[in-house]
């Protein structure tokens, strides 16, 4: 009986069986760790727009918007003309706007309706975006090199070379979302 166990034809199938779900899994993974890396960089979008949803009245959006200003001092608020302003202490209300200037600290009021839009970056979004970016383009490499590898000396190399390509991932990538911070729109107008 045991004997039958392990005829060659059971022995081909067996082997054949278990090296189709090995390349199954090795598949499954690929797509996996693919489609993880194209949602990740549709997460990570530089831009973030804020706009004023039509149910919401235009005070409570505003003070909304006071909020997210508040202590922020690289403010950009761009007019309806394509005027472009540098400011700070934002005070934005249903008829009227107020903001100093960063370089001279002068104060600016301008008509609400006159403004189209007031950007600012936020550098912690971007440093985590960037992480979670490198971490998962470094991952991906990894499993790339680590299933590409036969076994042997070919394995320990691609070992070595994923220990060093997965941090350099990792900080690629927070520094890149360092120098190129989220950046938030506030649509007015």
């Amino acid at each position: 009986m045991l004997k039958a166990l392990f005829t060659s034809r059971n022995f081909e199938f067996l082997l054949g069986l278990t090296l189709k779900t090995k390349i199954i899994q090795e598949l499954l993974m690929k797509k996996t760790i693919s489609l993880l890396l194209i949602i990740s960089i549709f997460i990570t979008g530089c831009t973030h727009t804020i706009s004023r949803p039509s149910i919401e009245s235009e005070s409570d959006y505003y003070n909304l918007v006071n909020k997210r200003c508040e202590g922020r001092n690289d403010l950009r608020i761009t007019t309806i003309n394509g005027l472009q302003y540098e400011g700070h202490d934002l005070e934005i209300k249903v008829d009227s706007t107020h903001f100093k200037l960063n370089e001279t600290g002068k104060p600016i009021s301008i008509a609400t309706k006159e403004i189209k839009s007031i950007r600012y970056h936020k550098w912690f979004s971007g440093i985590l975006e960037g992480f979670i970016l490198g971490t998962l383009s470094g991952l991906a490499i990894v499993l790339g090199l680590m299933s590409a590898s036969p076994g042997g000396d070919a394995a320990m190399g691609s070992a070595i070379i994923a220990t060093i390509v997965f941090p350099i991932g990792v900080v690629t990538g927070t520094l890149w979302g360092y120098f190129n911070p989220s950046e938030y729109v506030i649509e007015i107008n």
